[in-house]
């Protein structure tokens, strides 16, 4: 049987590494110091002693550097609608992969490869707003690859990515949502891509992310 990453072993991962966390969202005063979503610096060094003893979280992890190793040489993402219709934000599954990689390890191999990635799309002129899940698709990707690679990206670079969420995907969705008729599939594609788990409270990806996330952003309106 052919070996393939399944997404399904990020959630299993912090299922596991936030077993205990609170299901209440409370934004603080002051964001602690990245990485900030999913897990902290304290979590992080918490889940590499957790993994000496614990075989099943070993496990996981391993397949999830597995993953990293078969994407990072992958060609770089095009803007190709298939059928006129989808994108392909499989990249956006990536580059969180390469960004969880380099906070394992260290490897800036996997750092460098996910920043790669992050180029490219941000430099796409839209993440397909016609069809928003691919645009949740991106903004989980570069949200999640952002925090995590906080720490080497150079200021140019953040300030890029951070337009792009932007631009990309927080203002299309609020456009879109004030439109009739996106106002049911718009909030739809948010829940797929913020599905129920336990997450320590903080919703992994999508333009709701955004919205907490990037609250420093200088004002403007979608209108």
């Amino acid at each position: 049987m052919t070996k393939t990453f399944c997404p399904l072993c990020l959630v299993a991962f912090f299922t596991l590494a936030w077993s205990n966390s609170s299901a209440e969202v409370t934004l603080p005063e002051k964001f602690p110091d990245r990485p900030r979503l999913l897990f902290t610096k304290q979590k992080e060094a918490e889940i590499k002693e957790l993994m000496k003893t614990d075989p099943f979280l070993e496990k996981i992890v391993a397949e999830l550097l597995q993953g990293a190793d078969r994407v990072k040489n992958d060609p770089q993402p095009r803007y190709v609608l298939a059928n006129n219709l989808r994108l392909n934000s499989g990249s956006g599954q990536s580059m969180s992969l390469l960004a969880f990689a380099y906070r394992m390890t260290g490897n800036k191999e996997y750092a460098d490869a996910a920043i790669k990635i992050m180029q490219t799309v941000c430099r796409f002129p839209d993440w397909n707003p016609l069809h928003f899940l691919d645009v949740s698709g991106f903004s989980q990707g570069v949200s999640l690859a952002y925090d995590w690679l906080y720490d080497v990206l150079t200021e140019e670079q953040r300030e890029e990515f951070k337009n792009a969420l932007v631009s990309h995907a927080l203002k299309p969705g609020l456009e879109s949502y004030v439109r009739t008729r996106i106002k049911i599939t718009f909030p739809f594609f948010i829940f797929i891509h913020n599905a129920p788990g336990d997450y320590g409270g903080v919703p992994p990806t999508s333009p709701a992310l955004c919205v907490c996330y990037f609250c420093t952003v200088p004002k403007w309106s979608p209108r």
